[in-house]
C-alpha cells in the first residue's frame, strides 16, 4: 500500500491483490483457500487497509459514497448516482431560483462537473486529464451520455455560475471525505 496521499490510500485500502481479487470475481464473496498467502507484505497491506477503511466508515453516507465514487476501485453505479445527487443538491441549495425545466438540466450539468472532477483527480494528486475543458465538449458529452442538449447561447450567464457551485461542492465534499484518511496518514508519519 502506498501512503503518498489520502486519495491514494483510499484507493489502496480497497484494492485487492491479484490472488484475492480472482476469488471475489468468481464467487462473489471472499473465500479463504487452503494455501492462503501469509506474506508480510499482504499482512501489512491488510492492517493498513483496515485502519483506513475504519476511518472511512466514520463518514456520513453521502461523503463515503462520494469518496468511493472518486477513489475506490470497487465503486459502482450506486456510488456514482449518490455522488451525483449530493453534488447537485449542494449546488442547487446555493444557486439562484430555477425553473423546473432548467433544474432538471442542472442535474445533468452537476453530473458532468462531477465526471470532470473525477477525471482530474483520478491520478491521486489532482494530476489527471481535464476532459471537458470547453463548453462545447461539455455540451457534446452531455448530449452523447445523457441525451441532454444545452444551448450554447448565453452559456456563461446560464450555466457557468451553477458549474462553479458544483465545483465548490465537489471540493468541499472531497476535502471532508478525505479528512479522516489524512488524519490516519498524519498519525502514521508522526509515529515514524
Amino acid at each position: 500500500m502506498q501512503l503518498l496521499s489520502a486519495r491514494q490510500a483510499w484507493h489502496d485500502a480497497f484494492f485487492l491483490p491479484w490472488s484475492q481479487s480472482m476469488e471475489l470475481i468468481d464467487l462473489g464473496c471472499r473465500v479463504q483457500k487452503t494455501q492462503y498467502d501469509k506474506s508480510t507484505g499482504i499482512a501489512m497491506h491488510q492492517a493498513l487497509a483496515g485502519m483506513i477503511q475504519r476511518a472511512i466508515g466514520t463518514l456520513p453516507v453521502a461523503l463515503r459514497e462520494f469518496g468511493h465514487h472518486l477513489y475506490s476501485p470497487l465503486a459502482g453505479h450506486e456510488q456514482r448516482e449518490s455522488a451525483e445527487e449530493s453534488v447537485y443538491l449542494l449546488a442547487r441549495a446555493k444557486s439562484a431560483r430555477m425553473t423546473a425545466a432548467k433544474s432538471e438540466k442542472a442535474r445533468y450539468v452537476a453530473c458532468a462537473v462531477l465526471y470532470r472532477y473525477r477525471m482530474k483527480n483520478q491520478g491521486g494528486q489532482g494530476e489527471g486529464l481535464d476532459v471537458l475543458t470547453t463548453s462545447e465538449w461539455l455540451r457534446e458529452w452531455l448530449d452523447g451520455t445523457y441525451g441532454v442538449r444545452l444551448a450554447s447561447e448565453n452559456w456563461s450567464r446560464e450555466w457557468e455560475p451553477f458549474m462553479a457551485l458544483c465545483n465548490e461542492a465537489c471540493d468541499l465534499m472531497d476535502m471532508e471525505a478525505l479528512r479522516p484518511v489524512a488524519i490516519i496518514l498524519e498519525s502514521m508519519k508522526e509515529a515514524e
